[in-house]
């Protein structure tokens, strides 16, 4: 004989299965592309600095030949591009380190009075990209002063 369920069983049953994950078996196996992998930025700052010769390859584009730095990176030289040439004018900061603050925003004079940093790079792409990873943008910094990563001022 068959026994009727209860609305609220039903509804529970529904919000426990609701909480579960995807699992392999529930998703179609023939005729199913997977998602394109999302787009990433990772923006590196090393106060220090690099040599440049060791990281720039002498010549441009993707027919490069790996220079010592980024030999390390060789599994993974499609996954990334390479920027070099890039300048921040105007870094003058009050004390030797307070350029690395703009870092990401190349906002003028940084450290001296009347200061006011802009929006940086990493969060202009957060918020053109962000949509389609977990968290927009994640920012990890050690032996700083100040957040490299700027909404507004």
């Amino acid at each position: 004989m068959h026994t009727p369920i209860s609305r609220r069983t039903a509804l529970r049953a529904a919000g426990a299965a609701l909480s579960l994950p995807l699992l392999d078996a529930m998703t179609p196996t023939f005729g199913f592309e997977p998602a394109e992998q999302p787009k990433r930025m990772v923006l590196i700052c090393n106060a220090l600095g690099l040599y440049p010769p060791s990281l720039f390859p002498k010549t441009p584009g993707t027919d490069y030949e790996n220079t010592e730095y980024l030999e390390l990176l060789k599994e993974h030289r499609s996954d990334f591009t390479l920027f070099s040439g890039l300048s921040h004018p105007d870094q003058n900061g009050k004390e030797p380190h307070d350029t690395e603050m703009t870092f990401l925003t190349a906002a003028f004079n940084p450290g001296q009075g009347g200061f006011k940093n802009t929006i940086s790079v990493d969060q202009v792409a957060a918020t053109h990209l962000g949509h389609s990873t977990r968290f927009p943008s994640i920012t990890l910094g050690s032996n700083t002063r100040e957040s490299q990563s700027y909404n507004s001022n």
